[in-house]
């Protein structure tokens, strides 16, 4: 049976938490099916770049550069033990011991570091803002970064 997209617009309440979920889950099954998610001619969305593209070499070289930023090792630490579950930045302060006005500098530098080692605007998490007013960023972590984290942070 088609989904059929009209110009009727719905909504149906759920945590904030569950949007990205949400939205992925009907991309993929729009995806599956084989059917547009945008009409033709509409905007397209251009795909993230791939979390795969971090090599166990890529996270060898970023762990030394970040050893001493505890939000950034607390929030790759807590996406790793988590795959595909999202970890917010406030878990990732608490486990780093931060008030969260603390943490905000710790999280801009990743940016920084992983644009020096050739990873421009691309961390080894995806990231997402939770949409629930209040501007929570969210992380998760791919299984496989996960394990190389795991691995490169037992080394």
């Amino acid at each position: 049976m088609a989904i059929v997209f009209d110009e009727m617009m719905v909504q149906y309440p759920m945590p904030a938490w569950c949007v990205p979920h949400a939205t992925k889950f009907l991309t993929d099954l729009c995806r599956s099916r084989s059917e547009p998610l945008l009409d033709e001619g509409a905007a397209t969305i251009e795909p993230a770049p791939t979390l795969s593209a971090w090599t166990i070499e890529d996270l060898r070289r970023l762990k030394p550069l970040i050893r001493h930023n505890k939000v950034a090792m607390a929030m790759l630490d807590l996406a790793s033990e988590n795959p595909g579950q999202y970890v917010t930045f406030p878990d990732a302060c608490e486990k780093a011991g931060l008030e969260t006005s603390q943490g905000r500098s710790g999280i801009g530098a990743l940016t920084k570091v992983c644009n020096k080692i050739g990873k421009k605007n691309m961390w080894p998490v995806k990231y997402e803002w939770a949409g629930n007013g209040e501007q929570v960023a969210c992380y998760v972590m791919t299984d496989d970064v996960a394990k190389i984290w795991r691995q490169v942070s037992a080394e």
